[in-house]
């Protein structure tokens, strides 16, 4: 038997009590890091920063279904306007 709404769709949205335990320890202990010992984070952000560019960059891209929008690409597949090309009559 499955469970869930009274569309009939399985729970979503809802957190199990382990998560919400995990996310105020995180929590707790982030502020602890920030307010007891600010000189750590600052040795480290750096690092933090250049790794922040590859996690933004395939974050960023996750929207897209490949790089095919592009009106290059549609030019190369025969499927573009008359964007770049010569007329003349």
């Amino acid at each position: 038997m499955q469970t869930g709404n009274a569309e009939g769709h399985p729970k979503r949205g809802r957190l199990s009590v382990s998560t919400m335990v995990l996310m105020v320890l995180f929590a707790i202990l982030g502020v602890f890091l920030v307010v007891e010992h600010p000189d750590h984070l600052l040795s480290w952000l750096p690092f933090l920063i250049i790794l922040l560019c590859p996690l933004m960059h395939v974050f960023m891209h996750r929207g897209h279904s490949g790089h095919g929008g592009s009106a290059a690409h549609e030019r190369a597949s025969g499927q573009g306007g008359s964007v770049g090309t010569d007329r003349t009559a």
